[in-house]
Order: structure tokens, then C-alpha cells, then sequence
């Protein structure tokens, strides 16, 4: 399945898990949050950045937290020995998207591929807490291994292009820095062949002219998007 890789910020190397025997679910307990907005409240937290190891939003895209072999900070007494999902919404009250249990269902199976059959726990499973909630779908999402609801290649396509838009968008609102840091990678590439204009080098994207070359990046980023997923 596609998985949107975020490069989220962290304070520091991760640790290697020295196990792997289970997943734990959670909610993040917000209606509606970015996997940003999970990584900063984390890191204010003060720990090394987003702790869960997927994040699940409501229309079916998920993202990368910590990588899959790294120790997680999402289930006190289960971080090291578990991978840790987390779906958007708050489900003590709310329903579950079917595009996001879709999703659910669709990553456990991917995960259980890698890393083998594993445990399947909620985080009330291992510590005393109400997540991932009183409402959320336990019954259906157990049910992982059935692949009659898993979504097709189209539809994938279509959240994956919407999200990708959609994140450029939610950029605009924020800090010059802060986007940069989130695009590193493509800013350092795009830099190193002369179409941005900054310094070069590992902090490539410190000496770019924001206000000709951010508009320009948007550009490539929107042409590169429709090409990707309208090329069919």
C-alpha cells in the first residue's frame, strides 16, 4: 500500500526495537489532526518526535511516524516489543470513517506481511486508558485478514493525489522555516541541479529566495503530482 513519507522532525537517532511481537492501536483523541500536528505535540512532550510508528486520518491516507524497526513512545510497557498505529478522531464519541477503517484493516495486513503474524492489541490492552476508545470499530478492524473491503488501485490513487495537494496547501499557513524543514530533501535535489537557487550543501534550502523559488517549488510539486497520479 502507499504510505506517505513525511521525514517528520526529531530530536535525535532513533533506538532499534530489539523485538517485534505485536501492533497497538490508538486514537489520537482530536477530531481532526495532521501527522505534523501529532509530531509537535509530541516533541513538546519532549520526546523524540512523533511517537507512533503510523498515522491513519480519516479519508484512508497514512503516513510514516517512526520508522518500523525504531522504538516507539506510544504504549507505556509495549514500546518495545510493538509497532504503534494511530487513526485521526476521537473515539469515545465518533464513528469511523469506512475510508479509514478500510486503511486499517489494509496496513495491518501490509505490517503482518513484513514482520510476520502478530499480536493485535488496543493501547487499553496493555495500559490503563480509554483508547483507542469506546466506539472505535475493535470487531471489524480484528477482521483485518478478510480483504473484501480493501480499497482499489483508483481510489488509492485519488486520496493519495488529493492528500499530497492537500498538504501543500496546509504549508501555506505556516512558518517559512518550518515548510523548508519539511521538504529538505526535494529542496537539497532540486538545488543541487540549479533550479533553486540556495547555497547547496545539506541546509540547501537556507539561502533559497523564498518568494520567487517556494512559488516555483509549488509548481514542480503540482506538475510532479498530476503526472504521478494522472498518468493513467
Amino acid at each position: 500500500m502507499r504510505i506517505i513519507e513525511c521525514n517528520l522532525p526529531h530530536t535525535g537517532p532513533y533506538t532499534r526495537r530489539s523485538k517485534t511481537t505485536a501492533v497497538v492501536l490508538h486514537h489520537a483523541e482530536a477530531s481532526s489532526a495532521t501527522v505534523w500536528d501529532i509530531n509537535s505535540w509530541h516533541l513538546k512532550n519532549g520526546w523524540n518526535g512523533i511517537g507512533y510508528h503510523y498515522y491513519i486520518r480519516k479519508d484512508g491516507s497514512v503516513y510514516r511516524g517512526r520508522p518500523d524497526w525504531a522504538l516507539g513512545s506510544h504504549a507505556k510497557g509495549a514500546n518495545d516489543y510493538s509497532i504503534g498505529v494511530c487513526c485521526e478522531g476521537a473515539y469515545m464519541t465518533e464513528t469511523m470513517p469506512a475510508a479509514q477503517l478500510a486503511a486499517v484493516k489494509e496496513l495491518l495486513r501490509d505490517i503482518m506481511r513484513n514482520w510476520g503474524k502478530l499480536r493485535l492489541l488496543r493501547h487499553k490492552d496493555v495500559y490503563s486508558t480509554d483508547c483507542p476508545g469506546a466506539r472505535f470499530p475493535w470487531a471489524e478492524v480484528q477482521e483485518y485478514e478478510k480483504e473484501d473491503d480493501k480499497m482499489d488501485e483508483k481510489t488509492m490513487r485519488e486520496i493519495a493525489r488529493d492528500e499530497t495537494l492537500k498538504v501543500l496547501a496546509e504549508q501555506r499557513h505556516k512558518s517559512v522555516d518550518e515548510f523548508t524543514g519539511r521538504i529538505h530533501t526535494e529542496l537539497q535535489a532540486l538545488a543541487a541541479t540549479g533550479t533553486l537557487k540556495g547555497k547547496g550543501g545539506s541546509e540547501a534550502y537556507k539561502g533559497i529566495d523564498m518568494t520567487e523559488d517556494m512559488a516555483r517549488v509549488l509548481t514542480l510539486a503540482k506538475d510532479y503530482t498530476d503526472k504521478v497520479f494522472d498518468s493513467e
